[in-house]
């Protein structure tokens, strides 16, 4: 009988389902609990002075924060960075809860919702669509305007794609030239798609 803790077919399901680690990561990159111990706040009441955060509620996001790998804890409630909290540091402007990254987390609470209706659900969450939004936020505009950036410095052509090379392959797929095509996944991303 095969262990049902161990995958059979490579994929750890209960580690795909951990939600834990990901909302521990962005609550430590928000609080920027990095930074605060390379500033030398090291032990768990110097972070909760620092943060300004409930003692036993940050005690148990390092805790766990720890347990993956995400910083040490060289003696009881005494904390350091190791090479993944220095990650989050250099991380922390794309997935701080309070910026892009929040309205990011927040929005995958209404896939379902999507997924039902096939209509955006952002506005729900927000107040108002995608784009008025970071008009109506600028400092989380900028943050986005900064992860777009990422993206295209990451991408093959080292650009974003525009409207106009959408709008010119889909009009090339409803020409006469598009007709013999019977499908397949077109990538209009710079290459960004081969990098994994």
């Amino acid at each position: 009988m095969a262990d049902d803790r161990t995958p059979q077919d490579g994929v750890d399901l209960e580690q795909m389902l951990d939600l834990a680690t990901p909302w521990c990561l962005r609550v430590a990159a928000t609080l920027r609990i990095p930074e605060h111990i390379t500033a030398g706040h090291t032990d768990i009441d110097a972070l909760v002075a620092a943060t300004e955060c409930d003692r036993d509620a940050l005690y148990a996001v390092l805790g766990h924060l720890v347990s993956r790998g995400v910083f040490t804890e060289d003696s009881p409630g005494r904390f350091s960075c190791n090479q993944a909290a220095e990650g989050l540091a250099e991380a922390h402007r794309f997935i701080d809860l309070d910026g892009i990254g929040g309205r990011m987390a927040h929005t995958w609470g209404t896939l379902l919702d999507y997924v039902r209706t096939g209509q955006p659900s952002y506005e729900k969450v927000f107040g108002r669509p995608f784009w008025e939004d970071l008009a109506a936020h600028p400092r989380i505009a900028a943050d986005f305007d900064a992860l777009m950036e990422r993206v295209a410095e990451r991408a093959p052509a080292r650009r974003l794609v525009t409207i106009e090379e959408v709008g010119a392959a889909c009009a090339f797929l409803a020409s006469q030239y598009a007709s013999a095509m019977t499908g397949d996944t077109i990538y209009i991303d710079g290459g960004y798609h081969i990098l994994g």
